[in-house]
């Protein structure tokens, strides 16, 4: 297990402006985890593991300093790089608080 799925998102994204780490490498570990954790506590009900590698891609190209800047946590969802999975809350995925009821 990754220790990088215990970052809080303020060491990630000091860690991300440092470039000691980016938002693939991190969502990479959390994939990982939210998978060895599944059938235990069903983590995250909707997986949407393409769309998430594709915007932690935008975030990593903005901390290499191509394209806009990166923005603060909370700008947007995913903007400042950490994911984050209270977002689903607001894009009408599906929220099943951790329930089997898939």
């Amino acid at each position: 297990m990754s220790e990088l799925a215990y970052l809080s998102a303020t060491e990630a994204l000091a860690r991300f402006r440092s470039k000691e780490l980016s938002p693939v490498e991190l969502l990479d570990a959390l994939i990982e985890r939210i998978e060895d954790v599944d059938q235990e506590i069903n983590p995250v009900c909707d997986r949407r593991y393409v769309e998430g590698r594709a915007e932690a891609k935008v975030s990593e190209a903005r901390y290499a300093g191509k394209g806009d800047a990166p923005r603060a946590l909370g700008a947007r969802r995913s903007e400042g790089g950490a994911p984050d999975g209270g977002a689903q809350l607001f894009d009408g995925l599906v929220d099943l608080q951790g329930s089997r009821g898939r």
